[in-house]
């Protein structure tokens, strides 16, 4: 409805504009408050009919003129009355309040795009997006970690938290304790100053202790070794001897499989680099000094156990069958062995250490004749002159074993019990050794006469 009384009173207007140019030849002159546009009356004029009929003219209200106009234009108007009048209040037509914010609003938009411009531009060299997670030990090239590359200038680096538990060396990181540490980077890029700053989470690796022994076959856990909790670095665990030691590479469970040495080794990952902690697993199982012991004959051997924790029950024994060796105390494994023992048939002495079953291998050393001269060699023999004396003995059996000596002539050679034989007469003797257990031995004497020319 406002939008058609405007349209009316743009033609009541161009109207009355056209009675004031035709009135102005005789002398009279309309006034009016509110301009109308030239382009209103151009739009308007040309219409005489119109012209020629001049409305009422009433007192104008509020100093404003006010018009009228018969309205025969529009017959569908539901205030527009065949032979009526309607009088309107010139209204100055105000644009919509879109159209209105529009209009102030674009004048306004160059300013504030001015005003969002920096005066410098801040270049930012972050490649990575922080928050790494390295173990203690670790060094990280934080120009690689930040990205700078030789169009970065003046590049310094700050801790700017967790000092404690980081240093600087360059532009090297270097991991010392379990902790939070940030970092920041300033630099100058194309002449413009810039700057970044990351973080990192140092998490404690390493062992405790640099050797570990452990007695026993069966499960090791190295992870009880650890300084650092696991679930933060998960490293991957190796050994350098599997016929001693496997473990699993993702738990850190060892099973120990026989004594010797192995060294097990924590691998940690970080970004693409690594750190190896290592630590050296020494076997030691329960088991006799030597696993094999040749002994004198006639000789006590008294075993001695290595790696047996205290309290742990042990047992000796011998094959049942066994005749060339006694125990002088079973509960300590000492035996007495009377009896030869080769490398291909040693005497076995047993021993039940709690769970293990241990074995030592004895061999004797062969008793034989010693004291024989340079003759015995030549002639097989012992050459001996009248009167003269001579001192045998029996090695390779333990002091103190029994030995008889006998001559089978004693008025040509006799003989001591110590073993000291003595020519008596121009002939021939038999000198015999027996050792108790083990035998006898027996050496030829002659004692040659001088008129055969002879020596």
């Amino acid at each position: 409805m406002k939008k058609k009384l405007n349209g009316t009173l743009r033609k009541i207007a161009a109207v009355l504009m056209a009675a004031v140019l035709i009135m102005a030849q005789s002398c009279f002159i309309f006034a009016a408050e509110e301009p109308v546009s030239e382009e209103a009356v151009s739009a308007e004029t040309g219409t005489p009919e119109e012209a020629a009929e001049e409305p009422q003219e009433e007192e104008p209200v509020s100093g404003e003129p006010v018009v009228e106009e018969t309205v025969t234009e529009e017959a569908g108007s539901e205030e527009a009355v065949s032979g009526e009048t309607v009088v309107e209040e010139t209204v100055i037509e105000e644009p919509e309040p879109e159209e209105a914010a529009v209009q102030k609003a674009t004048p306004e938009e160059p300013v504030k795009e001015t005003s969002e411009e920096p005066e410098n531009k801040i270049n930012s060299a972050r490649i990575n997006e922080g928050g790494s997670s390295i173990p203690t030990g670790a060094k990280v090239n934080l120009k690689e970690e930040f990205g700078i590359d030789s169009d970065y200038k003046s590049v310094v680096f700050t801790i700017t938290s967790g000092k404690s538990c980081a240093e600087l060396s360059g532009s090297t990181l270097i991991a010392k304790k379990a902790g939070e540490v940030s970092v920041k980077v300033k630099y100058k890029y194309d002449g413009e100053k810039g700057e970044d700053e990351t973080s990192f989470t140092i998490y404690a690796v390493g062992f405790k202790k640099k050797s570990i022994i452990v007695n026993e076959k069966g499960e090791y856990d190295a992870t009880q070794n650890m300084k650092g909790d696991l679930s933060e670095g998960s490293p991957a665990w190796s050994s350098s001897a599997e016929t001693v030691a496997t473990v699993d590479p993702s738990t850190g469970k060892v099973n120990v499989l026989a004594g010797g040495t192995t060294v097990i080794s924590a691998e940690y990952s970080y970004g693409e680099k690594s750190k190896i902690c290592k630590f050296k697993l020494v076997v030691k199982l329960p088991g006799f000094k030597v696993s094999s012991k040749s002994v004198k004959f006639g000789a006590v051997f008294t075993p001695k156990l290595v790696n047996l924790e205290k309290g742990t029950p042990v047992n000796y024994y011998l094959d049942s069958n066994e005749t060339r060796a006694e125990f002088t105390d079973q509960s300590k494994g000492k035996v007495r062995v009377k009896g030869v023992a080769t490398d291909e048939s040693p005497i076995l002495l047993h021993c039940t250490a709690g769970s293990e079953e241990l074995t030592c291998s004895l061999t004797t050393t062969e008793p034989y004749i010693s004291g024989l001269p340079k003759s015995y060699e030549e002639y097989g023999s012992i050459r001996l002159k009248k009167k003269n004396t001579r001192q045998l003995s029996v090695k390779g059996i333990a002091k103190g074993t029994p030995v008889t000596w006998s001559s089978s002539d004693d008025e040509t050679v006799s003989v001591s019990s110590k073993g000291l034989i003595k020519a008596k007469q121009y002939g021939y003797a038999t000198i015999t050794a027996t050792v108790d257990g083990y035998g006898d031995m027996s050496v030829d004497v002659e004692v040659p006469d001088p008129s055969d020319n002879e020596e």
